[in-house]
């Protein structure tokens, strides 16, 4: 048997401006860094949206990416986001906060989203109205979930209106007619994620370096492990 050797690092322990790492430059730096030490395999643990205690391993989906990992940089490049409205959050960023990085991404990816909306014409949004298509079995619940848990502050499931808690259609139908662009914003996140995802692991595999995942423990379904990124194989 072929023996190799690699390192175990979550991006969120990548260096940089942000107060957690993410999948921008310093992710592809890493890729470098491991290809140059001789090294083969990236582990870089579960990549879900985490829950409380913001742990790999808690996670409120199987399927969907965390999204405080997303490079504001590239959104940039894409014209989803101006350098500015990143700077003026940059400068005053903690160190070393999960929950100030996620409130925070959390605000300029809605930004970006209004003006990837408003550019329907685009190949990207031709892409990612794809992406929702192939996904739809797991984005569509996915993102009511989370607007529902928008609207209603965080509070646990069974505390949301009877209608809604038991999925009655013609709630879940009302609701989600009313909050379209709630659902769009988180589906534009996954999307985001899924395609600088594609092109991190698609760098590491140019270099030789297989991407090594793990499975969240507390998450409610089945894990990733195909998809549009095939995100957990090598």
């Amino acid at each position: 048997m072929l023996r190799s050797s690699g390192i175990l690092l979550h991006p969120t322990s990548l260096p940089g401006s942000w107060p957690i790492g993410d999948l921008g430059e310093q992710a592809f730096g890493f890729i470098d860094f491991l290809h140059k030490a001789g090294q083969s395999t990236w582990q870089v643990l579960p990549l879900g949206p985490t829950g409380y205690g913001h742990s790999p391993y808690n996670t409120l989906s199987a399927f969907a990416g965390n999204t405080a990992l997303i490079d504001l940089q590239q959104l940039v490049i894409d014209q989803d986001l101006d350098q500015a409205q990143i700077q003026a959050v940059v400068n005053n960023c903690p160190r070393i906060s999960f929950i100030q990085a996620h409130e925070l991404k959390h605000a300029l990816l809605e930004a970006a989203s209004q003006n990837f909306f408003h550019r329907p014409g685009t190949g990207r949004f031709k892409s990612f109205t794809q992406f929702c298509l192939e996904n739809a079995e797991w984005l569509e619940d996915f993102c009511l979930f989370m607007a529902l848990k928008d609207t209603f502050n965080g509070q646990p499931w069974t505390d949301w209106p009877e209608g809604l808690r038991l999925r009655q259609w013609n709630k879940i139908t009302e609701w989600q007619k009313d909050h379209t662009e709630q659902c769009d914003l988180y589906k534009y996140q996954q999307y985001v994620f899924y395609e600088q995802w594609d092109r991190l692991k698609r760098y590491a595999n140019s270099k030789q370096i297989r991407i090594f995942g793990d499975i969240p423990i507390s998450s409610p379904t089945i894990p990733l492990t195909s998809g549009p990124t095939n995100a957990f194989s090598s």
